[in-house]
């Protein structure tokens, strides 16, 4: 099983060599314990963490650990390129996955090399130390390939033959990463041998001098044998056996002989050949975000997450082969430094814009009372009303009818989910009534996903009404809502937002910095055929004159938790009181077009009012905008996730010419969750359930509780309202098989069955109920 051999072959690597006679009679057993790969593993437990938590991090998304909510774990198990799934798409993931895999091997060998001195001494040692270290790459792969395997028979229904071709391309495009790694360092790597152009034998002690020295005593020889175990675990990790050339088993050779400068010489000679490898890649790697807007370049998101982490081991393995033992604290320090001087000198503060806006001009103080005094003054509200009850009429004159019930859109946050629930039940719901539905609609609010499937619609809609689009054609084109927007953004975070962001863009005489906000509004007009590539003021005449709904974005200002009221029209009076209300109270909302009024706000471009509503945590930037200080905005899903209360504001405001002109008011919810449900949690949990569950409590019921106080104050405004108000709610139910991934991707599979839910008992019901209204 172990063939051994005395001397050192510089074309082939030594079976074996002379090694102390305790170690050639070793029982198989410490054989098996110290086999190289197993105390690598050791190794990795006790001293490299952040090597783990990575590896855990992709564990945990392909399993489902971490990230099923948002379908992390599809990225990988069904990479999509180029609106795609196939060789090539699942060929780069795995050149990503091969490039994690090297960083991997690279940094856990400049660190842990000199704890095994022997792989100096033998031929090609960086790519020894790599075969065995294969033991957790090897489980991740073959667990990603035996999931991706399952995932796309029992799930995508594909054939066999195509599985087989993108398993190839996974593999295919591991190897081709791992063959171009393994080639450089071919080239450039050396043993001791290579080191001094010696052979085995030149290191040899001399056994004559050894023969002619006295016999120590029994006493000395073992004080001797016990320093030398000391030294041993001084020095490094004990190791009997190792994964040789072909992957065959062999005794590890005895090196104690060896002078150690030199072996500190040959690690010294891998770890910078190591580092110029890396240093390459790394500048590779962020040439790649410079293209990121070209399409044959937006990898996978998979893949860019992969690259992500490789990048962070790549700069930390060069870090350690320069610092080594002082690579933490050396960090540390630089970081703290860093800190400091970018709180002072505004370094690290990156802002993203608002495309379209003024920010060359002084920002607008924005101040404790400052909201009030931009909002509500008592001429602008009435101003604003009459402006308003003149949208009513024409409105009212589109719609055809003396006494039309007026319609008011709300759409839940969730992703690509929510935009293809929302425009699918917008479409369904003109067919069935053919298109009655949405002429009667005239305002639509909401959070995140919905808002974009919401504001894609009325776009489509409007086109019809110009007569340069169909029914027919509205209803195909809704696969475009739901079009990959991760895949950019995700290689835009990757390779630009978290280093150096280099390149600008350009918008009528204003520049801005790109980063993955220019990123995400560039694809998503691409996906829509730049339909939606507009300003705020191309939709304010349409409004005005009743074509198209008024859209009403509602994003949260991060600096205080108020929402910005964003639209098309003036509309101070959704950030005054209720009308029955005799506190006045705080002024949640702010107008956004009379905050930024000398910042040029009806040229906001339209996808960035749709981003700043969308605005996910860190998957897109929160916005910035020219104010003092300076205020940021984020989700509008943070306040208000379906739109309850700018409806209520908005009906409150115009309660009076509502009760005179027409039948009442129906609200449509539009959720892509159930909202009615009960769970109760298990009665048995163990400690980290029961330690962990305040916080579960918290954020994982941070939604349910704006339902609950939206739900009460709607069910108190109808009561105290005096005209009929009826909710209609359509609910993205998704029982008797796993939710769509709260994401901006969506699997084919997650497509067909939101498209599905339309025709539930619960949402048939539901549109049976709004049909019949509408015929009243």
């Amino acid at each position: 099983m172990f063939k051994r051999s005395s001397e050192y072959n510089q074309s082939d690597e030594p079976d074996s060599l002379q090694s102390e006679s305790g170690r050639r009679t070793g029982s198989a057993l410490h054989r098996v314990i110290y086999f190289f790969p197993f105390q690598l593993i050791l190794v990795h437990i006790k001293h490299n963490f952040l090597l783990l938590f990575l590896w855990f991090l992709l564990f945990s998304f392909l399993f489902g650990w971490m990230g099923t909510k948002y379908g992390m774990g599809y990225l990988f198990l069904y990479p999509e390129y180029l609106g795609e799934v196939n060789f090539w798409s699942f060929s780069i993931l795995g050149f990503s996955i091969g490039g994690f895999i090297s960083a991997f091997n690279i940094y856990s060998y400049i660190k842990n090399g000199p704890d095994f001195p022997f792989i100096a001494t033998l031929e090609r040692p960086f790519h020894k130390y790599s075969i065995n270290n294969f033991l957790i790459p090897g489980i991740y792969i073959v667990s990603l390939i035996v999931m991706s395997v399952q995932f796309q028979s029992v799930n995508e229904l594909v054939d066999t033959s195509d599985i087989l071709l993108n398993i190839g391309g996974l593999v295919f495009g591991m190897l081709f990463f791992l063959g171009i790694s393994v080639l450089y360092f071919f080239r450039v790597n050396k043993n001791v041998y290579k080191l001094t152009g010696k052979t085995d034998s030149d290191f040899q002690p001399d056994q004559s001098s050894k023969a002619s020295e006295e016999e120590p005593s029994p006493r000395a020889k073992k004080w001797f044998e016990r320093m030398q175990k000391r030294q041993s675990k001084r020095s490094g990790w004990r190791v009997e056996t190792y994964l040789g050339k072909s992957f065959r088993l062999k005794l590890a050779r005895d090196c104690r002989h060896y002078d150690n400068e030199l072996l500190k010489k040959v690690f010294l000679q891998n770890h910078l050949n190591a580092s110029i490898f890396e240093i390459t890649l790394f500048i590779s790697f962020l040439m790649l975000g410079i293209f990121r807007e070209v399409s044959a370049f937006i990898i996978p998101a998979g893949a860019s997450v992969i690259l992500l982490c490789t990048m962070i081991l790549m700069l930390l393995s060069a870090f350690r082969s320069w610092f080594r033992g002082w690579t933490i604290p050396i960090l540390f320090v630089l970081f703290l430094i860093f800190n400091v001087i970018s709180g002072q000198f505004n370094l690290s503060n990156y802002k993203n814009y608002a495309y379209g806006l003024d920010y060359s001009k002084e920002p607008v103080k924005y101040e404790l009372g400052s909201p009030q005094q931009h909002n509500s003054s008592f001429e602008n509200i009435t101003n604003d009303e009459e402006h308003g009850r003149k949208i009513l009429e024409n409105w009212k004159l589109s719609t055809g009818q003396e006494k039309p019930y007026l319609i008011v859109l709300n759409s839940s946050g969730g992703g690509l989910r929510s935009a293809l629930w929302t425009f699918s039940i917008l479409s369904h719901l003109d067919s069935i009534t053919n298109n009655a539905f949405y002429k009667h609609v005239h305002l639509a609010t909401g959070a995140s996903g919905g808002m974009i499937g919401s504001a894609y619609y009325r776009e489509l809609q409007l086109l019809r009404e110009n007569g340069k689009l169909t029914s027919d054609s509205i209803r195909k084109l809704g696969t475009n809502v739901c079009k990959d927007l991760l895949n950019p953004v995700a290689l835009s975070i990757a390779t630009n937002d978290f280093f150096i962001r280099l390149r600008n863009c350009t918008d009528g005489k204003y520049i801005y910095k790109k980063d993955r906000g220019f990123t995400f509004e560039h694809q998503l007009n691409i996906n829509t055929s730049f339909a939606l590539d507009k300003r705020l003021s191309d939709y304010r005449i349409p409004e005005q004159t009743g074509k198209i709904p008024i859209l009403v974005f509602s994003p949260t200002i991060a600096n205080d938790s108020r929402r910005l009221i964003i639209s098309a029209q003036p509309m101070s009076y959704m950030c005054a009181p209720f009308k029955s209300d005799s506190y006045q109270g705080t002024i949640e909302d702010v107008e956004y077009l009379r905050l930024l009024k000398d910042h040029d706000p009806l040229n906001l471009k339209f996808t960035s009012a749709i981003r700043m509503n969308a605005t996910f945590p860190y998957i897109l930037p929160q916005v910035s905008l020219p104010t003092h200080p300076e205020i940021t905005v984020m989700d509008a899903g943070i306040r208000d996730n379906v739109g309850t209360k700018s409806s209520i504001k908005f009906i409150d405001a115009f309660s009076d010419w509502i009760a005179a002109n027409t039948k009442g008011v129906i609200v449509v919810q539009i959720r892509d969750t159930k909202m009615h449900f009960e769970r109760i949690g298990s009665a048995n949990t163990n400690f980290a359930e029961r330690l962990t569950s305040p916080l579960k409590t918290f954020y994982g019921n941070f939604t349910k509780v704006h339902d609950y106080n939206n739900d009460q104050l709607l069910k108190h405004f109808i009561s105290n309202a005096g005209f009929p108000i009826k909710v209609i709610t359509f609910e993205l139910e998704q029982e008797g098989h796993e939710k769509a991934s709260l994401s901006f991707h969506l699997t084919e599979l997650e497509k067909q069955q939101i498209k599905k839910e339309i025709y539930s008992s619960t949402n048939q019901k539901e549109s049976r109920i709004l049909l019949k209204l509408l015929n009243e």
